[in-house]
């Protein structure tokens, strides 16, 4: 039984972390999606000599990218082009939902092992004890996870776009 719930544990803390790595952008090298970013969003735009350039875009055609820099425009030639960037708003309901999942999962592994460390008490079994308290952690865990996740989910953040590789 000790193995059975230990594995349970072990499992419960590692699939946020293979989520998370399953995670990439396949598609930064495709053109067409700075193309369909909608006019006038934020770009910020590392050039191959090493410049970087932030503006709203105003046209972005095959073979250019024109950025409005305040009171002035910047047209870069798509091949002077190594990164661009487009800054999106965080979602509040995606941070808050990974951070409770996140939060509920290491609750219940911190109520669980504190179960597995109390043993028996009284009349009650080792396995009902690590149920109890890992409920117990998983929503503790859990409301904190999602504390934190409205928390962070304020802001923008910078998503890659495209990519030369």
């Amino acid at each position: 039984m000790k193995k059975l719930i230990s594995f349970a544990l072990i499992l419960c803390l590692a699939l946020p972390l293979a989520a998370a790595a399953g995670q990439s952008n396949s598609s930064a090298s495709d053109w067409s999606a700075v193309q369909s970013v909608p006019l006038g969003d934020k770009l910020s735009v590392k050039l191959k000599d090493g410049k970087k350039v932030e503006g709203r875009l105003r046209a972005a055609t095959d073979t250019t990218l024109t950025l409005d820099r305040g009171n002035k425009s910047s047209v870069f030639d798509r091949n002077s082009i190594a990164k661009v960037h487009r800054y999106v708003s965080n979602s509040v309901g995606k941070s808050i939902g990974k951070s409770t999942a996140i939060g509920a999962g290491v609750g219940f592994g911190a109520g669980a092992g504190l179960g597995l460390a109390a043993g028996q008490y009284e009349d009650i079994e080792t396995a009902s004890l690590v149920g109890i308290f890992g409920a117990i952690g998983a929503g503790v865990g859990a409301a904190i996870g999602a504390l934190v996740g409205a928390a962070s989910a304020t802001g923008r953040k910078k998503l890659l776009i495209y990519e030369v590789k």
